[in-house]
């Protein structure tokens, strides 16, 4: 990723997910001024928190009775 924001592969980035998490402050896409690094909250609006409530709540309920989950994770 920095290799191609510094070389003009890429015109900017903007990340919400980091590997490792969170990225250390030493990290050298802190320093590019053509990167902007949230600390994992894209998911962060109204919509998609109600979303992710009725999923989450879908998930509970059916597992409760026996049914399949919208969102398994097997």
């Amino acid at each position: 990723m920095c290799g191609q924001l510094l070389i003009a592969g890429a015109d900017a980035a903007g990340l919400d997910v980091t590997t490792p998490e969170p990225l250390p402050t030493s990290h050298e896409l802190f320093q590019l001024p053509n990167c902007v690094i949230l600390p994992h909250i894209g998911s962060a609006t109204v919509e998609c928190r109600t979303v992710m409530s009725k999923l989450a709540a879908e998930n509970v309920i059916n597992g409760m009775s026996g049914d399949a989950m919208p969102a398994q994770v097997e």
